[in-house]
């Protein structure tokens, strides 16, 4: 994934969690990559019969996340995963752009946004 820039890895959910720029847009769980897709681009995931990683909730439920599994076949061809890699991280954009910061989120509830207190710094 050379091509797309600096990718982190960072350990999330007992796995990895792929970073570019501070946007997540991979998950890797036992060696299985896993894409973050949304209504855009989760299309091309379900053509190749691939679906979402699920995990079980508290109730029983089966939950599902916005991350499909990756084609096989980009293990072998670098220039396919960066394709793929790319249209992932251009979902985690899309997310990221819809979600309300916390403060604005509070607010909407009609909640007390508190503000910090300035930082006291002695003059000596």
């Amino acid at each position: 994934m050379l091509p797309l820039g600096p990718v982190e890895a960072r350990r999330l959910f007992g796995g990895h969690g792929l970073y570019l720029e501070g946007t997540i847009f991979a998950l890797v769980f036992d060696g299985t990559l896993f894409l973050k897709a949304d209504a855009e681009s989760k299309g091309a995931f379900e053509r190749r019969g691939l679906g979402p990683i699920t995990y079980e909730g508290s109730k029983g439920q089966t939950i599902a996340l916005p991350y499909w599994e990756a084609p096989a076949s980009l293990k072998r061809d670098g220039k396919a995963l960066c394709r793929w890699a790319r249209k992932a991280y251009e979902a985690g954009l899309r997310f990221n752009a819809k979600k309300k910061p916390k403060r604005a989120k509070r607010a909407a509830r009609g909640e007390t946004v508190r503000r910090r207190a300035p930082r006291f710094e002695p003059d000596f």
